[in-house]
């Protein structure tokens, strides 16, 4: 995304290294193929995507047996005086109870970031793709757990959504749906986009925010609004040349939301140092805003093995114990 400071490199005097060509196979056979890639692994330790889901299958029935859904106003002829909120009750100055629902499963959020700066990549593949492959993962794990998932696909704006549903063809529609904005397209704004999901997404659920979080806006507090009702996991995909810089002469830096270039000389090590140092402290400070929002940060870098590994431990933040 446009704004963070890292750009991807564009040919140039030395070589840079830019993204690999888009795979010609349709976004439903790759779907297929990634979800049953996600599902071995899955089963295979039942530490990796599963793993993601394990902490928020507390029980519904807690406390006073159901999960918190809703206040009304007190109503002449209801019997259950535990229900009451004191606290909103004494705010408010009329008596409020809290409604429960009995809820047994889980529901799933992706948030897929669709932006242009995802079409980057140095190595076998791009971020979106190594993004969509984190989604994968995290849709195998709502299968395994038979919890219904939703998808918001968001750029400048919310560019898609996909319903809730569950089972695998529905996980499959979704994945098609990821896949088929193909390597990331136009600049974001994660800002409104996390604001708008918090309007939409209104019962409790586990929301996944998968995004390379290069972004110039201020998404602090929509952030936390999610966190507020939902435990969130920000699902950071980057890529290692935004970390580090080869030397390898002048070459120009793109970005790939806005276009904008810049030609730089990646001989000169104080550069490079710069650049490395400056990468260190966007990724500090992703982990950083997660951290104060609430929500769990889990690093995914684009060229490893097997399906997203990074998502199977570390991380902080509520819940996912």
């Amino acid at each position: 995304m446009s704004g963070g400071g890292g750009g991807a490199p564009r040919g140039g005097g030395g070589g840079g290294e830019g993204a690999p060509p888009a795979s010609r196979a349709s976004p439903a056979s790759r779907a297929a193929a990634m979800l049953r890639g996600a599902r071995r692994a899955e089963i295979a330790s039942r530490g990796a995507a599963g793993g993601l889901l394990a902490g928020i299958h507390r029980s519904a029935f807690r406390g006073r047996g159901a999960e918190f859904a809703d206040l009304r106003e007190y109503r002449p002829g209801d019997d259950d005086v535990r229900a009451i909120d004191w606290n909103v009750t004494a705010r408010l100055g009329s008596p409020y109870v809290r409604e429960f629902e009995e809820d047994r499963d889980t529901r799933v959020y992706v948030v897929l970031d669709v932006s242009g700066s995802l079409s980057f990549g140095s190595g076998a593949e791009t971020k979106a793709a190594r993004a969509a492959e984190a989604v994968a993962s995290i849709l195998a794990a709502a299968v395994g757990a038979n919890d219904a998932a939703a998808a918001f696909f968001v750029g400048g704006s919310l560019r898609g959504r996909a319903p809730l549903g569950r089972g695998r063809r529905h996980a499959l529609r979704l994945l098609s749906g990821a896949l088929g904005f193909g390597g990331g397209s136009g600049a974001t704004d994660l800002a409104a986009s996390l604001a708008r999901v918090a309007s939409m997404a209104r019962r409790r659920g586990s929301v996944f925010v998968v995004s390379d979080f290069e972004d110039g806006t201020d998404y602090d507090r929509p952030l936390r609004l999610l966190c507020a009702r939902h435990d969130v996991t920000a699902v950071r995909v980057r890529d290692r040349r935004e970390c580090e810089i080869p030397d390898v002469g002048r070459i120009a830096l793109e970005d790939a939301e806005t276009g904008e270039q810049v030609v730089v000389d990646t001989s000169d090590a104080q550069f490079r140092r710069r650049y490395a140092e400056a990468a260190a402290e966007r990724e500090a400070s992703v982990a950083r805003r997660a951290a104060r929002a609430g929500a769990r940060y889990v690093l995914v870098d684009a060229g490893g093995a097997g399906p997203a590994p990074a998502l199977r431990g570390g991380g902080r933040g509520r819940g996912w114990r």
